[in-house]
């Protein structure tokens, strides 16, 4: 195509490239308005492609159990107590003042 512009060849490159990604990505780089330039468009697929490598690794690799999801909810809830015991600590003391 050498009698196109240049313009309209970057548009074609970047149309084409957007085909051929799966249909998730290139949903999310539309949606995000990162189509303009297919330098920006590359390096976000990257993006994308390593955050969804270790998104299935991480599910593949540590499924959670009942135990598990009982253990952090406790955890929590410690947590949460300590951060209200701080909080009056913190509320007395200003009272003091």
């Amino acid at each position: 195509m050498p009698d196109v512009e240049e313009g309209t060849r970057k548009q074609l490159l970047r149309h084409q490239f957007l085909a051929g990604l799966p249909a998730t990505v290139s949903k999310q780089l539309c949606a995000t308005g990162e189509i303009d330039d297919l330098d920006k468009m590359v390096h976000r697929v990257k993006l994308l492609f390593t955050l969804d490598h270790l998104k299935r690794a991480a599910t593949v690799s540590s499924p959670t159990t009942s135990s598990d999801v009982a253990l952090l909810q406790q955890q929590v809830v410690i947590l949460t107590e300590q951060i209200y015991g701080c909080v009056l600590t913190i509320e007395s003391l200003t009272r003091e003042w």
